[in-house]
């Protein structure tokens, strides 16, 4: 089961080595301010003090207009 955190600004490495992402593959928001991470298993320390999102959540969030295009 995946975990995910929403970063703003750039991840530091330790978040990256401790995320199934790497800086080349992770999900930006449309204004390239946030960056979405995710792993699995146990939160890892460098996220903790981190909003953790669970699959539905960050299903529901990267539906908004940070992340999605608008449909016209």
């Amino acid at each position: 089961m995946s975990t995910y955190t929403v970063i703003t600004g750039e991840p530091t490495s330790e978040q990256y080595e401790a995320s199934s992402n790497s800086a080349s593959t992770a999900r930006r928001s449309l204004d390239q301010a946030q960056v979405l991470l995710e792993w699995s298993g146990d939160t890892p320390d460098c996220m903790a003090a981190l909003t953790i999102y669970t699959h539905a959540e960050i299903l529901v969030l990267m539906q908004g207009p940070e992340w999605t295009e608008p449909h016209e």
